[in-house]
C-alpha cells in the first residue's frame, strides 16, 4: 500500500513540475521570441510598376545635368565636372530594373533631389549605388504628380536619363542631400515614402 501511494505521489509531483515548466515556457516565449513587426514592403505600401524608360533629348539631359550640379553646389558639395551618360538600350533598361530595386530598398532615404515640375510630373535626380571613386551617377526621374483623388497607387516613376558628377567626397555629397530642406529658398530633397503617401505638401 505504501509503495503504491509513494508511486502515485511521485507521478503527481512530476506532473505538477511539467505543468509549471510549460507555463514558464509559455510566459517566456512572447518576451524573447516575439517577432519584430516587419517594415512595410515595396509592394504593399509603395506599389509602383516597373519603371518607365524614356529617352529625353541630349539637350534636355544637359540642361537637367547642369541644374543638378547647380543645386548640389548650392548645398555646399564640391563638383568638378558634370556630363550626360549614353547607354545602349538594353543597358538602359537593365539600369531601370536595378534602379527600381534601389528605390525599393531606399524609399525612406531622403535622396530625391527636386529639380522642378515638368509636363509629366515632378522631376528629380537620384544617386545610384554604383561606387565609382570620385564620381556619382544620378538618375533623372519624373514622378507623376499626385492624383486628384489623393491616392498613391496610380503614381508612376519614369527614368529619363543619367548624368555623372565628379565629386570630391561621395559620402559628404550624400549627407548634403539628406540635409537639403529648402532653407532660404535653397534646394530640397524628398523620400519616396512621404511622397507616395501624400505627406509632402503640394506634391
Amino acid at each position: 500500500m505504501s509503495t503504491h501511494f509513494f508511486a502515485l505521489n511521485q507521478i503527481a509531483i512530476k506532473g505538477f513540475a511539467l505543468i509549471c515548466a510549460v507555463a514558464l515556457l509559455h510566459c517566456c516565449i512572447p518576451a524573447s521570441a516575439k517577432p519584430t513587426p516587419p517594415r512595410p514592403s515595396w509592394n504593399d505600401e509603395n506599389f509602383i510598376p516597373a519603371l518607365r524608360v524614356n529617352h529625353i533629348s541630349q539637350d534636355k539631359q544637359n540642361l537637367l545635368g547642369h541644374r543638378v550640379a547647380y543645386n548640389v553646389r548650392q548645398l555646399g558639395a564640391v563638383i568638378s565636372d558634370v556630363g550626360t551618360v549614353t547607354l545602349p538600350l538594353l543597358d538602359y533598361q537593365a539600369t531601370a530594373v536595378s534602379l527600381r530595386q534601389q528605390l525599393q530598398d531606399d524609399f525612406w532615404a531622403k535622396h530625391l533631389l527636386y529639380l522642378g515640375t515638368g509636363d509629366q510630373g515632378h522631376m528629380y535626380a537620384f544617386p545610384l549605388n554604383e561606387l565609382q571613386r570620385g564620381r556619382v551617377r544620378m538618375a533623372l526621374l519624373t514622378i507623376q504628380a499626385r492624383p486628384e483623388d489623393g491616392g498613391f497607387r496610380d503614381r508612376t516613376v519614369q527614368l529619363d536619363g543619367l548624368v555623372d558628377l565628379d565629386v570630391a567626397d561621395r559620402h559628404d555629397f550624400l549627407q548634403r542631400l539628406l540635409g537639403a530642406d529648402g532653407t532660404n529658398g535653397g534646394p530640397f530633397t524628398h523620400d519616396l515614402s512621404n511622397l507616395f503617401h501624400n505627406r509632402v505638401l503640394y506634391f
